[in-house]
């Protein structure tokens, strides 16, 4: 999976699939991405379920031009 999620674009339905797995290690190659396509659709849905550490929520953070309601969250 992440080989998947390092690919050079992944499109937001196999981002939301990535992100179904809650796999943290393949989550933080997502998030490193920028060819991953995550927006407030892909991510809001997930956001309870997917064990955000701090780590991740770094990630998130670096990747920047997160969607508003998401950086809500956030705070």
């Amino acid at each position: 999976l992440c080989a998947i999620a390092r690919r050079k674009t992944v499109p937001q339905d196999l981002s939301k699939a990535i992100m179904e797995t809650s796999d943290t290690l393949v989550l933080h190659t997502l998030f490193s991405n920028p060819g991953a396509v995550l927006n407030e659709s892909s991510l809001l849905p997930y956001w309870q379920d997917i064990p955000f550490t701090q780590p991740l929520l770094e990630t998130l953070v670096k990747r920047g031009s997160l969607p508003i309601a998401v950086v809500e969250k956030l705070y």
